[in-house]
């Protein structure tokens, strides 16, 4: 069963990729442009792009491919993470993504945009690594099942994106963005490995459960309406409590009666 999280995170994404699609092929708008982060966006005061440009993607293709793995790693993560910690983590693989490709960015004769879920997926991809280190991660890799285990894969990601991203990107000044995905990398470590990344969220405390109520034995109920009227007389009894103390005095004068025979 789908959990609610990803089912809310997997719906937004669904709404926004076709709201995109209706806008493009049906209105011939581009929204596209509007949701899309660049520094000339930036710079036009466009800063809602920070955080929509997540909702973007190229085409139908890297929206199923980003889809499916957004919905495996929400999954496998929700069982170590809260959904507060999700969302936290979410947000931070996006800024931190940002922070990177804006210093990459500098000085480049023609700046890149940045869409997609790049920086989440990788920033989810690495904690799931870190949390699952002796692991193994299974995964078809066009028609072929593939099983690897999860240290190796995240190596061979992670130096992927930093190769493209340092001998690639910076470089040769080309249009990309693993910058923003090494990003999303550095935060999981910072967030998994170093204790003062994580916010400790506000619970509501419980409630200690009331202890169970005993019933008192006739013997001591006898004993607590005597200790009343030692300290508040006998006319503070209520009518409950003289009619158990008649019937309780009765029914001794019967036991004592029916020993006595």
């Amino acid at each position: 069963m789908i959990r609610n999280f990803t089912r809310y995170l997997l719906g937004i994404h669904i709404g926004a990729f076709l709201v995109l699609c209706i806008a493009q092929y049906w209105l011939h708008a581009n929204w596209v442009g509007w949701l899309t982060l660049s520094l000339p966006a930036l710079f036009h005061g466009q800063l809602w792009t920070v955080a929509t440009f997540s909702l973007v993607h190229i085409n139908i293709l890297s929206f199923i491919f980003a889809g499916l793995i957004l919905y495996w790693l929400s999954e496998g993560l929700q069982q170590w993470y809260t959904e507060r910690e999700m969302i936290f983590t979410y947000a931070m693989a996006c800024l931190t993504g940002i922070g990177l490709w804006f210093a990459t960015q500098i000085g480049h004769a023609v700046p890149s945009e940045l869409a997609g879920l790049g920086p989440v997926l990788l920033t989810w991809f690495s904690l799931y690594c870190f949390r699952n280190w002796y692991g193994s991660i299974s995964f078809i890799l066009f028609i072929f099942p593939i099983t690897l285990p999860a240290r190796l894969l995240f190596a061979i990601i992670a130096a992927y994106q930093a190769f493209m991203w340092l001998f690639m990107e910076i470089p040769s000044h080309q249009i990309a963005a693993n910058s923003a995905n090494i990003g999303g990398i550095l935060f999981a470590y910072l967030y998994h490995f170093q204790p003062w990344t994580k916010i400790a969220w506000p619970r509501m405390p419980k409630m200690p459960k009331p202890a169970p109520k005993q019933e008192l034995t006739p013997a001591e109920q006898v004993d607590q309406i005597l200790e009343k009227i030692s300290r508040k007389g006998i006319n503070s009894l209520s009518k409950t409590e003289r009619s158990f103390l008649e019937d309780y005095r009765k029914n001794a004068g019967a036991l004592r009666n029916s020993i006595r025979g």
